[in-house]
């Protein structure tokens, strides 16, 4: 889940390495909790913020930030809730992949009970999946 299209299409450039698995794009909140409903997925990759740019609101902390967002647009942080109140830590390999330290956080906490791995986007990102998809297969 992420809201940027960019970031979509890098995934969908990284995981063709892996011939046999299937990527679903979600970008918002309302869309990926839509899907969650219905289908049961291996890894499911976070982004904090959705839709709503700091350069364009003047928020003076990230913690001002993150309470607008959450309440206009809904969050990566929704979502963890929604995963915690609804599978029990059932749905075990979450990725973080938000550069919003507060947002990642808040999302590490609510999804305690998850196998959860947080790790900005970027370059890094994909060389720790290219070695974390391959463990997921294993076991």
């Amino acid at each position: 889940m992420d809201d940027e299209k960019a970031r979509h299409d890098l995934f969908d450039t990284f995981m063709h390495r892996f011939n046999d698995i299937e990527v679903t794009h979600t970008y918002t909140y309302k869309d990926t909790v839509e899907i969650l409903k219905k289908e049961n997925f291996d890894l499911l990759c976070l982004d904090h913020d959705l839709g709503l740019a700091s350069d364009k609101v003047p928020y003076t902390c990230w913690t001002e930030y993150i309470e607008n967002i959450e309440t206009q647009v809904g969050s990566g942080t929704k979502v963890a809730e929604w995963l915690a109140e609804n599978l029990n830590g059932e749905f075990v390999n979450v990725v973080i992949h938000s550069w919003n330290p507060v947002g990642t956080e808040k999302m590490l906490t609510i999804l305690k009970d998850f196998n959860v791995v947080p790790y900005p986007f970027g370059k890094d990102l994909f060389s720790f999946l290219s070695h974390y998809i391959p463990t997921l297969r294993d076991g």
